[in-house]
């Protein structure tokens, strides 16, 4: 089975050229010719097309990584392919790491998608289990295959059947951010689909751990409220682990900044639901 003729990459840039950009020189190591789907977010510049390039989209706007992947998922509709790989701008892989995911497709052709492990500084941060709506990343997994009902993965890596992807429209436009990644395993656990885990170990950073300024952190809180509110009013069930989650991330970063702003904007975009300008 040759899932690269079936599949069409997805990279969404923001704040990085696609020429600097991690995942062009992870696609070149790859070790198979992957077609890609690039949309500027803002604040980057994306390639004409050609080449591996099959559309590019640079139109102003910042919706959030979840539209941009359904409007890849079109054109892989369009296309006739059978598979989304959604990579982060930073990813990064060995030479030759598309055949783990060759491997493990024709290993476990029926499941709706396969995820890489991803850590950061030794810990495994996804796949992870999911616990009324919080990932837990600290419980072993369960074997190769889990299914989606309780655990998720991160986007970054994520290879998924396109209409998979596409049954969760209404959450990645309800959560287009932050809690994306949740939001679309909550629409797949719902219908009770498995994922495989892939025989491949990334290293992944974590943006909340990488320096920022006041203002940027405050940034980064407003949108993370907005996407906490939007999963949150997917499920009822959801709702209390969301206050206590979005409240004590205010507290945290209120007490470690001396800035008391985070209780406000945690007020204004998860309590009263002001969502910010867009999602960048």
């Amino acid at each position: 089975m040759n899932a690269a003729s079936r599949t069409l990459v997805v990279v969404v840039l923001h704040g990085m050229d696609w020429a600097e950009c991690p995942a062009r020189a992870s696609l070149a190591a790859a070790g198979s010719e992957l077609p890609v789907a690039i949309f500027g977010n803002g604040g980057a510049a994306v390639p004409t097309l050609g080449g591996q390039v099959v559309q590019e989209v640079d139109d102003g706007q910042n919706p959030g990584v979840g539209p941009r992947y359904l409007q890849a998922a079109r054109t892989a509709l369009e296309r006739g392919d059978s598979f989304l790989l959604l990579l982060d701008q930073d990813f990064q892989a060995p030479a030759g790491w598309w055949e783990a995911y060759e491997r493990s497709v024709a290993k476990h052709p029926v499941v709706a998608c396969w995820a890489p492990l991803l850590r950061n500084r030794n810990l495994r941060l996804s796949p992870f289990l999911v616990r009324r709506g919080h990932p837990d990343a600290r419980t072993p997994l369960a074997g190769e295959i889990l299914d989606t009902s309780h655990h998720g993965a991160l986007n970054s890596g994520l290879l998924i059947r396109v209409e998979s992807l596409l049954s969760a429209s209404h959450e990645l436009q309800t959560a287009p951010l932050y809690f994306s990644d949740l939001a679309l395993f909550h629409r797949l656990g719902r219908s009770l689909s498995s994922m495989a885990v892939v025989d491949l170990e990334l290293e992944h950073d974590l943006s909340a751990l990488s320096p920022a300024s006041p203002d940027r952190v405050r940034r980064r809180f407003s949108l993370f409220c907005a996407g906490a509110r939007g999963f949150a009013s997917l499920d009822p069930h959801l709702r209390s682990s969301m206050n206590r989650w979005t409240f004590l991330r205010a507290a945290n970063l209120a007490l470690r900044g001396a800035d008391p702003r985070f209780f406000r904007i945690w007020k204004r975009n998860y309590v009263d639901g002001i969502r910010p300008q867009d999602a960048s």
